[in-house]
Protein backbone atom coordinates (compact mmCIF):
# COMPACT_ATOMS: atom_id res chain seq x y z
CA UNK A 1 0.00 0.00 0.00
CA UNK A 2 3.12 2.66 0.67
CA UNK A 3 4.33 1.69 -3.27
CA UNK A 4 0.70 2.78 -4.28
CA UNK A 5 0.80 6.22 -2.38
CA UNK A 6 4.16 7.17 -3.13
CA UNK A 7 3.18 6.05 -6.75
CA UNK A 8 0.18 8.59 -6.46
CA UNK A 9 2.03 11.09 -5.10
CA UNK A 10 4.51 11.03 -7.78
CA UNK A 11 2.15 13.00 -10.01
CA UNK A 12 2.75 16.23 -11.07
CA UNK A 13 0.57 19.05 -11.00
CA UNK A 14 0.86 19.12 -14.77
CA UNK A 15 0.13 15.35 -14.73
CA UNK A 16 -2.96 15.84 -12.31
CA UNK A 17 -4.81 18.73 -13.97
CA UNK A 18 -3.83 16.50 -17.44
CA UNK A 19 -6.10 13.67 -16.22
CA UNK A 20 -8.71 15.90 -14.88
CA UNK A 21 -9.30 18.12 -17.73
CA UNK A 22 -9.55 14.84 -20.09
CA UNK A 23 -11.75 13.38 -17.05
CA UNK A 24 -14.20 16.38 -17.69
CA UNK A 25 -14.43 16.07 -21.27
CA UNK A 26 -14.90 12.69 -21.74
CA UNK A 27 -17.72 12.44 -19.13
CA UNK A 28 -19.15 15.53 -20.63
CA UNK A 29 -19.51 13.88 -23.67
CA UNK A 30 -20.63 10.85 -22.50
CA UNK A 31 -23.26 13.13 -20.05
CA UNK A 32 -24.11 15.55 -23.07
CA UNK A 33 -24.06 13.89 -26.11
CA UNK A 34 -25.12 10.45 -24.92
CA UNK A 35 -27.03 9.85 -28.47
CA UNK A 36 -23.98 10.28 -30.57
CA UNK A 37 -22.34 7.10 -28.67
CA UNK A 38 -25.37 5.25 -28.82
CA UNK A 39 -26.23 5.35 -32.38
CA UNK A 40 -23.37 3.54 -32.84
CA UNK A 41 -23.53 1.46 -29.77
CA UNK A 42 -27.41 0.34 -28.23
CA UNK A 43 -25.75 -1.65 -25.47
CA UNK A 44 -25.09 0.63 -21.88
CA UNK A 45 -22.42 -2.08 -21.50
CA UNK A 46 -20.83 -1.80 -24.83
CA UNK A 47 -20.64 2.30 -24.44
CA UNK A 48 -19.24 1.79 -20.59
CA UNK A 49 -16.58 -0.49 -22.05
CA UNK A 50 -15.91 2.56 -24.46
CA UNK A 51 -15.99 5.15 -21.84
CA UNK A 52 -13.94 2.58 -19.68
CA UNK A 53 -11.16 2.44 -22.42
CA UNK A 54 -11.17 6.69 -23.28
CA UNK A 55 -10.04 7.22 -19.71
CA UNK A 56 -7.62 4.58 -19.09
CA UNK A 57 -5.92 5.82 -22.45
CA UNK A 58 -4.30 9.41 -20.80
CA UNK A 59 -3.60 7.04 -17.34
CA UNK A 60 -1.78 4.84 -19.70
CA UNK A 61 -0.13 7.77 -21.65
CA UNK A 62 1.32 8.82 -18.05
CA UNK A 63 1.84 5.85 -16.68
CA UNK A 64 4.53 5.11 -19.82
CA UNK A 65 6.28 8.60 -19.47
CA UNK A 66 7.00 7.81 -15.44
CA UNK A 67 8.31 4.48 -16.51
CA UNK A 68 5.96 2.38 -14.76
CA UNK A 69 5.25 -1.39 -15.07
CA UNK A 70 1.73 -0.54 -14.04
CA UNK A 71 1.28 0.64 -17.13
CA UNK A 72 0.89 -2.68 -18.90
CA UNK A 73 -1.83 -4.00 -16.48
CA UNK A 74 -3.70 -0.65 -17.23
CA UNK A 75 -3.14 -1.41 -20.60
CA UNK A 76 -4.76 -5.03 -20.27
CA UNK A 77 -7.49 -4.75 -17.66
CA UNK A 78 -9.02 -1.07 -18.94
CA UNK A 79 -8.06 -0.90 -22.27
CA UNK A 80 -7.45 -4.14 -24.51
CA UNK A 81 -10.17 -6.09 -22.22
CA UNK A 82 -12.84 -3.22 -23.11
CA UNK A 83 -11.81 -3.46 -27.20
CA UNK A 84 -12.28 -6.83 -27.14
CA UNK A 85 -15.95 -6.60 -25.63
CA UNK A 86 -16.92 -3.91 -28.18
CA UNK A 87 -15.21 -5.54 -31.28
CA UNK A 88 -17.01 -8.84 -30.18
CA UNK A 89 -19.97 -7.18 -29.87
CA UNK A 90 -20.18 -5.41 -32.60
CA UNK A 91 -18.85 -8.13 -34.59
CA UNK A 92 -15.87 -6.56 -35.68
CA UNK A 93 -13.65 -10.34 -35.26
CA UNK A 94 -10.51 -9.23 -37.00
CA UNK A 95 -9.85 -6.64 -35.16
CA UNK A 96 -10.70 -8.91 -31.82
CA UNK A 97 -8.47 -11.39 -33.22
CA UNK A 98 -5.50 -9.13 -33.46
CA UNK A 99 -6.25 -8.00 -29.99
CA UNK A 100 -6.21 -11.22 -28.48
CA UNK A 101 -3.16 -12.84 -30.70
CA UNK A 102 -1.29 -9.69 -30.54
CA UNK A 103 -2.01 -6.50 -28.39
CA UNK A 104 -2.63 -9.02 -25.42
CA UNK A 105 0.15 -11.08 -25.18
CA UNK A 106 2.54 -8.08 -25.87
CA UNK A 107 1.51 -6.42 -22.81
CA UNK A 108 1.51 -10.21 -20.61
CA UNK A 109 5.42 -10.64 -22.18
CA UNK A 110 6.04 -6.65 -21.45
CA UNK A 111 5.24 -7.49 -17.82
CA UNK A 112 6.82 -10.42 -17.03
CA UNK A 113 10.08 -9.15 -19.14
CA UNK A 114 9.93 -5.38 -17.35
CA UNK A 115 13.11 -4.19 -15.85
Amino acid sequence: MDNFKRFLRSFTSYQKWYLIIVFAITLGFVIFFPDLMLEDSPSKFVMAASVIAVLANPVCELMISKQSRYNFAVDFFLIEICELTVCLYNGWYSIAMVTVLFWMPIDIVSWLRWE
